[in-house]
């Protein structure tokens, strides 16, 4: 509440030097939500040049974008010059120009929740009925679907988080809309980035929308991860629970290299059935995910307490604790000897007895 107030603070000095101030979009859209509020967004007539005149501590975003952030008070604030698009490059990227009304730079956002404007004195601007979706729950774009997702093909995906996020239905001529392929032309980037947010929202929607509509059909590996996330009913690691039904991710994917290891890393333990081997060699932080995804996949519940005190039990924790004098083997040997003893071992193969072990070796070679 506190940046709220001192955002209100921002508007009522523009307002003081003749501009005109609103906050605008998500903002206002959460206000009227009663959910927290964190970015404030600020649209006005006045140009970047202006409100660096007024505020001592400004950064310019870049001309053609007409924005600047306002630190103040120890808050940041996006604030944008009112701007109207002339037209979008790739799907994706507008070009805009300087709008001389609030009306017209509303007319440019994508739904009517993100259209709300808020005055100085806290008045509502709503042109758009944004308010009334909000309440009904419903997105709806600004204009007709077809054009809008044509400019930006990323609003579809932004419409699938919102309708996660909070529980909304999409309006019937976003469905309708559905029949065109808006996605194709994204980067991949922004598929990965998108869906692993959909999925970590509270509701299914976006999700069942994807399934129904066939909407990433573009990318039919991330179509096939968010039905296998839909039929399971499992969202916290996609990639992981196509790893344990495929056991490969593609490698030509553009998944991080943190998101392939922690994929693998949870796959390892539901592939030894939480086993004395994987006990031994299982990364520890993602067990409970690991115990999740099982329960997920193959209905058996498993408890952390019970893995947490086999891990305990086991005959060794770490090569360390194998008894073996390790002088009498040459060095570039140790590894596979270290290799293959810990496994004789966790699979009581093997004593962990120094005379047992050599024995075991000697009889292996």
């Amino acid at each position: 509440m506190k940046k709220w107030m001192q955002g209100l603070e921002i508007l009522n000095r523009l307002h003081k030097h003749s501009y005109e101030a609103y906050f605008v979009g998500g903002a206002v859209r959460d206000y009227l939500q009663n959910v927290p509020v964190s970015d404030i967004d600020i649209t006005t007539n006045a140009l970047p040049e202006d409100i660096a005149k007024l505020f001592s501590d400004v950064t310019m975003e870049g001309e053609k974008y007409y924005s600047c952030r306002i630190h103040w008070q120890g808050y940041t604030y996006e604030v944008t010059t009112f701007r109207k698009d002339v037209f979008y490059q790739d799907h994706r990227h507008p070009v805009t120009e300087v709008a001389s009304t609030l009306q017209e730079d509303l007319k440019r956002r994508d739904f009517t929740i993100n259209a709300i404007a808020m005055d100085k004195n806290q008045k509502i601007i709503d042109v758009y009925h944004g308010k009334q979706d909000i309440e009904n729950k419903i997105i709806r774009t600004i204009g007709e679907p077809k054009v809008r997702f044509d400019e930006d093909g990323l609003r579809v995906l932004r419409a699938l988080d919102f309708a996660s996020r909070w529980n909304y239905v999409l309006d019937t001529e976003i469905l309708h809309s559905f029949n065109q392929d808006y996605l194709y032309s994204l980067k991949e980037e922004y598929i990965i980035s998108m869906i692993k947010k959909i999925a970590d929202n509270p509701f299914d929607n976006g999700i069942k929308y994807i399934v129904d509509y066939q909407l990433l059909k573009s990318f039919p590996f991330y179509q096939v991860v968010i039905e296998e996330a839909y039929k399971y009913q499992y969202t916290k690691h996609i990639f992981a629970l196509f790893y344990v039904l495929h056991h490969f991710l593609p490698a030509n994917s553009k998944l991080t290299k943190k998101e392939v290891q922690v994929a693998k890393d949870i796959a390892f333990w539901i592939e030894y059935q939480f086993s004395s081997i994987a006990l031994y060699y299982g990364n520890k932080d993602v067990l409970v995910d690991a115990l999740e995804l099982y329960n997920a996949v193959y209905k058996k519940k498993i408890k952390e307490e019970s893995i947490l005190k086999q891990i305990q039990e086991l005959p060794i924790h770490s090569p360390k604790d194998i008894h073996l004098n390790w002088e009498e083997y040459p060095s570039s040997l140790r590894s596979m000897i270290t290799r293959k003893l810990e496994k004789a071992i966790l699979l009581n193969q093997v004593k962990n007895e120094e005379d047992a072990l050599k024995k075991y070796l000697e009889n292996e070679e």
